[in-house]
């Protein structure tokens, strides 16, 4: 499995390059969800997955890492999980993700263990299973509650473990996500918004769509702080352009005596924006460009922005009491009301930043609200309790009481 992923990452980067041309990208899209749904394809993924041995329960050892016990047969999970930090043996909760360390590109390690983190203060037992660079999704004997964040997880590896609870948390992807032919395999059904809440049921029992579990921030880690010369800008943005073409890279005038920083992968060299690009940076870097910039620029890509699925930067740039400029996003205004401002046209974007630039007072103003909007709903506490109460909703049982 080692070998073939390395061999897949050589064509996945020579594709990137190839298919960040905005003619050939939705092409790529297409093929690739008909891949993803197409039931050879799908078997021979499977093939591969039984040759390696990961469709054999593993033995049982009892000890070593995602090996302690085999979880997902005990019938206790509704004790445990109402015990939390009273149960003798507390419940696991596993989180398949892409990669697992920090310096990666991909949000799913940031969003696993900002919710992994609260999870384990209320003490339940969190585990990472990871599909790169070693493939780890089959480490799955110690796993109760198993919450998959990736849409080309196959749930054929979890049918050697009747006992674990799968849930299906989608945060983007939505369609390839419901239209996945194993998609009713999951028990449980979370979104990060109310339309692919309402999409999912389509495709599933629509009792298990339990709830939306929108993202959130780590308001230890993105706060307000001081401005950095080193970062300091007038308008930023934190992403990765790629594949999927950036809506404020066709709209956004940058006009002479503006500074703009751009942070993330760039893969496309004559970007019409690459002259701004200041390389990749480190997640913990990103408070203090928030923090140094006048403007905090969002963009949801077109695998998000239809189905109101709002990414995670866009509640941590507002954790640290940034002013946010975003796209507009189906929902976005609802939950944030004038703690965020939004666009639509080319010149209702750039009429926008000249007047935020020239009212300094205005712009921290939209911070503290924005900061106070986060802290007060939408920290991975929240979520933490948020995700509880939907495991309780899915058993059936009544929670305790919250003191």
């Amino acid at each position: 499995m080692r070998h073939i992923q390395s061999q897949l990452a050589l064509c996945k980067t020579f594709l990137k390059r190839r298919l960040s041309n905005p003619l050939l990208y939705p092409v790529y899209q297409i093929t690739r969800k008909y891949l993803s749904r197409n039931r050879i394809f799908i078997l021979y993924k499977r093939s591969l997955l039984k040759r390696k041995g990961y469709l054999n329960p593993p033995p049982f050892t009892g000890t070593g890492n995602n090996q302690i016990t085999n979880a997902g047969d005990r019938p206790n999970s509704i004790p445990m999980l109402l015990k939390g930090k009273k149960a003798a043996v507390p419940l696991t909760i596993g989180f398949i993700i892409t990669e697992n360390h920090p310096s990666t590109i991909y949000g799913d390690y940031f969003t696993a263990h900002g919710l992994g983190d609260e999870l384990e203060k209320l003490g339940y037992r969190v585990v990472y299973l990871p599909e790169r660079p070693i493939y780890e999704w089959h480490h799955l004997s110690s796993v109760d509650i198993l919450v998959v964040m990736i849409h080309s997880f196959d749930p054929v590896l979890l049918r050697q473990y009747p006992g674990i609870i799968s849930v299906a948390w989608i945060r983007g992807y939505v369609d390839e996500w419901c239209r996945a032919p194993w998609f009713k395999e999951y028990d449980i059904i979370l979104t990060t918004s109310e339309i692919s809440l309402q999409y999912a049921k389509r495709f599933t029992d629509p009792g298990k769509c339990l709830a939306v579990l929108r993202l959130a921030a780590d308001t230890n880690i993105f706060t307000p702080g001081p401005c950095r010369p080193e970062y300091e800008s007038d308008i930023s943005f934190v992403g990765n352009i790629f594949e999927a073409p950036r809506e404020f890279t066709r709209k956004l005038t940058i006009e002479p005596g503006i500074t703009f920083s751009l942070y993330g992968q760039m893969t496309e060299t004559g970007h019409p924006f690459r002259k701004y690009h200041r390389g990749k940076v480190s997640h913990g870097d990103i408070p203090m460009i928030y923090n140094s910039s006048r403007i905090v620029l969002e963009d949801c890509t077109p695998m998000c922005r239809p189905w109101g699925c709002i990414n995670s930067r866009t509640f941590e740039a507002m954790a640290c009491g940034a002013c946010v400029v975003s796209n507009e996003v189906p929902g976005l205004k609802e939950l944030f009301g004038d703690a965020i401002i939004t666009y639509k046209s080319r010149k209702d974007l750039n009429s926008t930043i000249s007047w935020l630039l020239r009212n300094g007072e205005k712009r921290k103003n939209i911070g503290i609200r924005a900061r106070e909007k986060i802290v007060q709903q939408h920290t991975y506490k929240h979520r933490a309790e948020e995700f509880r109460q939907a495991l309780f909703r899915h058993f059936g049982t009544v929670p305790p009481e919250t003191g």
